[in-house]
């Protein structure tokens, strides 16, 4: 499922989960987000706001899509090997071999998981 917001946003979501899978800004300047398409192929994300459009192609991800793709992945690796939501923030704070667009994604998304999925055994 997809949605467009106030903060210029269109969001991915896992419907099942209540899980949202991507978070793509659709431009920069102060325009809402009114309408969101996707093709009936299903490769083309289409966003509309005030006379605006933005068109993400999803067999070429942008930037910011790879960054959003590669912050989940890292996030279900560690939650894999049953981390504590600690050691999965400690371990992106301090592995430098994570890209540092991956690294701030992720660690702004590992608090929301916990709280919407309960991914991440409890702290201590």
């Amino acid at each position: 499922m997809f949605s467009g917001a106030t903060d210029r946003s269109v969001r991915v979501w896992h419907v099942e989960r209540g899980l949202e899978l991507l978070n793509l800004t659709a431009w920069t300047d102060y325009y809402k987000v009114s309408d969101v398409a996707i093709s009936s192929d299903g490769r083309t994300l289409i966003a509309t706001g005030n006379e605006l459009v933005k068109i993400w192609d999803s067999r070429r991800p942008s930037d910011e899509m790879s960054v959003e793709r590669d912050a989940v992945s890292l996030l279900h690796f560690m939650q894999r090997h049953r981390k504590t939501r600690a050691d999965v923030i400690k371990s992106i704070q301090t592995d430098r071999t994570i890209r540092e667009s991956v690294r701030k994604r992720a660690l702004q998304l590992a608090p929301a998981l916990k709280q919407r999925l309960n991914e991440f055994p409890d702290d201590g």
